[in-house]
C-alpha cells in the first residue's frame, strides 16, 4: 500500500528539481524538451458525421467516451507510476513541451528513442511497464515459474497484472486492477450498442462489454469479425503486447473509434477471398504452412475518429490486423483495418521529405502515396500467414508462435508482415489485383519507408524490425546505399530474391519457434549501422510522426 505514495513523492521531487531546468542536466534540457516535441508534427483534422444516419451519429457519439476511459487504464500499464508524474505537473509552472511530450508518451520515457527518460531521474523505463512489481526481474520470475510450473499460465497470461504475494507472485485480472474504469467502459458499449440499428454491430457491443468485464475475449473477437455493413467500427480491448519487454505477454489496452469508407472498402473485396492462396505461396515447406485458414475476413479503408491507449502511444499506427488470438486466427482470420487520413497525414508530412533527402532523385518519382497505402494493407493480410502455432511433424502444436518466441516475437512478426507485403505483390500482380506497374513504386516507397519507421527507435519493434530489413537487402546488393551522397537506389531484380531469402527464414523461424534462431537474426541485421545513423541524421528537421487533433463535427 506504500507504492503509489512513494511514486507520488518521488515525482514530486522530480518536478521539484525541474523547475528550475538545469541546461547542463539533458534531462532538465528545455531545449532538448523542444527538440523532442518537434518530433511530432501537429496535424489537425476535422471529420464530418452528417453523412451517417442519425442512429449511428448518436452511437458513434457515445462511444467517443471511450477515449478517457482507456487512457486511465494505459497510463498505469505504460508505467510503473501510471499517472502521477502529469498529475504533479499541475502544481508547477512548466514548459509546455515538457507536458506535451508526458502526453505523447504517456509518461516520461520517450518511446522514439528506445524509452530513455527525457524528464527526471535518468535511465531506461522498466522492462515490465506497468505489469509487473517494480523490483522484479526477468531472472526472478523464471527462477519462480521454473518452482511453480503449474502457474505460469496464470502469471503470464495476457490479462493480467502480476504482483508480489506471501508465496511469491500473483496475478491480478485486468477487470479487477482497473475496476472503475473498466466497469464504465462496459457501460458505455452497452449504451452504444442500444443506440446502433446495425444488428451486427450491437451485437458485437453487447459481447465486448461482458468481456472488458471477464477479460474472455474470444467470443467477442469472433462477432466483431462478423460485424458487416456498418458505418462506424470501434476498437476497444487489450490487445498489443509491445509495452511488456520481460516477457512480450501482457497486453496494452487501445482504443479506435472509426467511421467506415464503403466505397473504399469495397474495392478490396477481392483480396479477401485469397487468403488460402497466399498461404500456398508462402517460400517455405509444406510442413511448415497452415494447411487450412480461417474464412475469408473482412478489410476496410477508415478514417480515425479517435485514438486512444496504446494505439496513440508515441508512433501512431497506419493500420492493424486484429484480433491476435491465434484461435481466433485459426478459425475465422482477421480483420484488417487501414486508416487513410493517418496515413496520408504521414506520407505528406514525413515521407516525402525524408524520400527527397535519402533516394536517388533518378527513383524518386516512384514514391507515391498509391504505394505506401497499398503496403499497408499487403502489410497487414501478411500478419494472418504463415503457422499461429509451433509446428512439429506438419502439424500446429499448442504452443502458440507468440509464446515461443517471447521477447523477440514482436520485432520478427512486423519483419515477417512488411517482407510477406512485398513478396506477395508480384503473386497479387499474377492474379491482377495489382497493376505490374506498380512493382518499383512499391519497393521504392517500402524503402523510404524504412528510413521513416527506423526513427520509431531501434528498441521498437517496428523500428527493429525495419533496421533488419534495411541490413539484410543491403547485404543482397537489393538496397545500394551511396555513402557519398548519402542516397538509396533499388536494384528490382536483387529485391525480389533478397524478398524471397528474407522471407523464408522469417517464417521458418516462427513456424519452427526457434528463439535461438530469432535471436541470431536480431544479432547479425538487428544493430544499426554508423552509415545508417549518418543517414538518419540527416533527417533531423523531418517530424518523427504526427500527433492528430480531430474535431467531429455535425
Amino acid at each position: 500500500m506504500r507504492m503509489p505514495i512513494v511514486f507520488s513523492l518521488s515525482c514530486l521531487l522530480l518536478l521539484l528539481a525541474a523547475v528550475a531546468f538545469a541546461e547542463e542536466d539533458p534531462n532538465f534540457d528545455v531545449r532538448d524538451l523542444a527538440a523532442r516535441s518537434a518530433k511530432f508534427a501537429r496535424h489537425s483534422a476535422s471529420i464530418s458525421i452528417r453523412k451517417l444516419p442519425p442512429s449511428e451519429q448518436a452511437a458513434l457519439r457515445k462511444l467517443l467516451e471511450i477515449g478517457p476511459l482507456v487512457d486511465d487504464i494505459f497510463w498505469r500499464q505504460n508505467t510503473p507510476e501510471g499517472r502521477a508524474v502529469l498529475d504533479e505537473t499541475k502544481n508547477f509552472v512548466v514548459p509546455k513541451d515538457l507536458l506535451r511530450l508526458l502526453t505523447i508518451h504517456y509518461g516520461r520515457y520517450d518511446r522514439t528513442e528506445d524509452d530513455q527518460a527525457f524528464f527526471g531521474a535518468p535511465g531506461k523505463k522498466f522492462a515490465g511497464a506497468g505489469f509487473y512489481p517494480y523490483d522484479a526481474t526477468r531472472e526472478e520470475l523464471e527462477k519462480w515459474l521454473a518452482d511453480h510450473p503449474d502457474r505460469r499460465a496464470e502469471i503470464l497470461g495476457s490479462f493480467s497484472v502480476v504482483q508480489r504475494s506471501a508465496d511469491g507472485f500473483q496475478a491480478v485480472p485486468y477487470h479487477q486492477a482497473y475496476r472503475e474504469p473498466v466497469e464504465r467502459l462496459a457501460q458505455v458499449l452497452e449504451e452504444a450498442a442500444a443506440l446502433t440499428r446495425n444488428e451486427s454491430l450491437a451485437r458485437y457491443l453487447s459481447l465486448r462489454a461482458a468481456a472488458v468485464r471477464s477479460d474472455d475475449y474470444f467470443e467477442s473477437d469472433m462477432a466483431w469479425l462478423d460485424v458487416r455493413d456498418s458505418a462506424i467500427d470501434v476498437v476497444v480491448a487489450p490487445y498489443e503486447t509491445y509495452d511488456d519487454g520481460l516477457f512480450g505477454a501482457k497486453a496494452s489496452y487501445e482504443g479506435l473509434v472509426l467511421i467506415a469508407d464503403a466505397e473504399a472498402t469495397k474495392k478490396l473485396a477481392a483480396f479477401q477471398e485469397l487468403a488460402l492462396d497466399l498461404e500456398r505461396n508462402l517460400p517455405v515447406t509444406d510442413g511448415l504452412k497452415k494447411q487450412q485458414v480461417g474464412a475469408a475476413a473482412p478489410i476496410g479503408v477508415y478514417d480515425v475518429v479517435q485514438v486512444s491507449g496504446g494505439a496513440n502511444a508515441g508512433v501512431k499506427s497506419i493500420a492493424a490486423s486484429l484480433p491476435n488470438d491465434e484461435r481466433v486466427r485459426e478459425q475465422k482470420g482477421a480483420k484488417t483495418l487501414m486508416f487513410r487520413n493517418i496515413s496520408k497525414a504521414k506520407f505528406d508530412t514525413i515521407l516525402l521529405p525524408i524520400a527527397r533527402l535519402l533516394i536517388d532523385r533518378r527513383q524518386l518519382s516512384l514514391v507515391r502515396f498509391e504505394a505506401f497505402f497499398q503496403h499497408t494493407l499487403l502489410h497487414e493480410l501478411a500478419h494472418p500467414l504463415g503457422a499461429n502455432f509451433v509446428m512439429a511433424d506438419g502439424k500446429p502444436t499448442a504452443v502458440s508462435v507468440r509464446e515461443a518466441l517471447k521477447d523477440r516475437y514482436a520485432a520478427i512478426e512486423e519483419c515477417k508482415a512488411d517482407v510477406l507485403g512485398l513478396y506477395n505483390l508480384r503473386f497479387l500482380m499474377d492474379k491482377g489485383l495489382i497493376d505490374k506497374k506498380m512493382e518499383s513504386p512499391a519497393y521504392l516507397t517500402q524503402v523510404a519507408s524504412l528510413y521513416r519507421a527506423i526513427r520509431f527507435g531501434a528498441g521498437e519493434a517496428h523500428g527493429q524490425a525495419n533496421v533488419i530489413q534495411w541490413n539484410f537487402l543491403r547485404a543482397k546488393k537489393a538496397l545500394v546505399f551511396d555513402p557519398r551522397t548519402g542516397k538509396t537506389r533499388v536494384d528490382v531484380e536483387k529485391m525480389r530474391l533478397a524478398l524471397r531469402e528474407l522471407a523464408e527464414r522469417l517464417l521458418a523461424i516462427e513456424a519452427t519457434g526457434d528463439y535461438a534462431a530469432a535471436g541470431a537474426l536480431v544479432e547479425e541485421m538487428g544493430r544499426m549501422p554508423p552509415e545508417l545513423e549518418k543517414a538518419l541524421a540527416r533527417l533531423s528537421r523531418i517530424p518523427t510522426d504526427v500527433e492528430i487533433a480531430i474535431q467531429v463535427k455535425p
